[in-house]
């Protein structure tokens, strides 16, 4: 992977994949059980946070613990979004629906058969 200049390209050129990067990713997550442990590993951190906040005393103590549990889940949820948005592109690219093998055909209610042409 090679490094990009944030201060030149801004934040979005960092998060573009090809279709190769795309279909290792979306790979890895929708068959590896890794996957899953990993996701249980980063909800375990989210808890242990939220108990740090729980359990702190002081104001800024407090604040600092929150504004950890804030920047984590912000992580965390962008993280699966991201995931989430790269797994239905992955889907979308690899479907073949409206090529010649398979046409798009609507699905017409019983009251509308033969009537296809229209």
């Amino acid at each position: 992977m090679e490094e990009t200049d944030v201060s030149k390209f801004g934040m979005d050129a960092l998060s573009r994949l090809d279709i190769r990067e795309r279909h290792i990713l979306v790979s890895y997550v929708q068959q590896a059980e890794a996957f899953r442990l990993l996701q249980r590993i980063m909800e375990d951190a989210l808890k242990h946070l939220n108990q740090k906040l729980i359990t702190a005393s002081g104001v800024e103590a407090i604040v600092a613990a929150h504004a950890a549990v804030n920047g984590a889940n912000e992580f965390y949820h962008t993280t699966l979004r991201m995931l989430q948005e790269e797994v239905l592109l992955d889907a979308q690219e690899t479907s073949d629906i409206g090529t010649p093998q398979n046409p798009e055909r609507p699905v017409y209610p019983e009251e509308f058969d033969g009537q296809e042409a229209f």
